[in-house]
């Protein structure tokens, strides 16, 4: 079987306490972030995940000081559940 999901994401810096997705939102800072995020999973066989997923985020906020910060993501997983 298969999962995949397509997100865009706008988030302030209040809202973040702890980010469970592979992007590093700590990269922004206290200025939150916005942009996309994409996922496969696939079960290979009972008990092993296979996943792959990308992300292109920047930072909510930018001025003369911060800048405008951006992150891309590619990367993939192998996970076994026992």
């Amino acid at each position: 079987s298969y999962e995949a999901w397509i997100r865009y994401y706008d988030q302030p810096s209040a809202s973040i306490l702890y980010h469970t997705m592979d992007g590093d939102t700590t990269f922004f800072r206290r200025m939150g972030f916005c942009g996309w995020g994409a996922r496969l999973d696939y079960i290979v066989q009972p008990g092993l995940a296979w996943a792959v997923e990308g992300f292109s985020l920047k930072n909510r906020h930018h001025t003369a000081w911060t800048g405008a910060f951006r992150e891309t993501v590619i990367g993939t997983s192998l996970t076994a559940y026992f």
